[in-house]
């Protein structure tokens, strides 16, 4: 008799939940009301059970190559009338039903958002060889910047990596772009 681990328990319908989120992230509309804000984000819609462990590679991959084709657009998609505005797609490993598009709308912010190194969070940036759209297979036009994330929470350290696609600054960033 085989007994099964609850986190391994098969995603069904894998192919029916990529095609209604592919068709969400379409969905998503930025710049509708940037006055007055220092940013709008966007999360994963209905993307949750892309964290499991056994939802599977191919799946993810196709997730993270949408994500990276819709940060895409907003940048194309820019409107010309705000003083400051970038584009930046978060790819949240392992987690990826955690990934984010943020549309920083202050330059003071932008700046200051890359700055993690705090007694609960810290951002620690990744070598220049790694990289996470070619371990992938993914190929696209965009920056690419990677952190290890160190977050403390209630006690327990939880690690994660965050890599950063778009309108990335190395000036601001430090010298983690590819």
């Amino acid at each position: 008799m085989r007994s099964f681990c609850s986190d391994r328990k098969k995603v069904r319908g894998q192919r029916h939940k990529l095609r209604k989120l592919l068709r969400d992230i379409d969905g998503l509309t930025p710049f509708e009301s940037e006055s007055n804000r220092l940013y709008e984000h966007f999360h994963v819609p209905s993307g949750t059970w892309l964290n499991s462990p056994s939802t599977a590679g191919t799946v993810k991959t196709a997730f993270c190559k949408a994500w990276l084709e819709q940060c895409q657009r907003f940048i194309q998609a820019k409107p010309t009338n705000p003083s400051f505005c970038r584009v930046v797609a978060v790819l949240c490993e392992p987690l990826l039903g955690e990934s984010q598009i943020v549309i920083f709308y202050s330059q003071e912010y932008f700046e200051t958002f890359w700055k993690r190194n705090y007694s609960d969070q810290s951002w620690l940036p990744l070598n220049k060889g790694s990289s996470f759209t070619a371990k992938r297979g993914i190929t696209t036009a965009l920056t690419e910047m990677g952190y290890e994330e160190t977050l403390l929470v209630d006690g327990k350290t939880i690690k994660s990596t965050l890599w950063f696609y778009g309108e990335l600054d190395p000036c601001n960033l430090g010298n983690n772009t590819h």
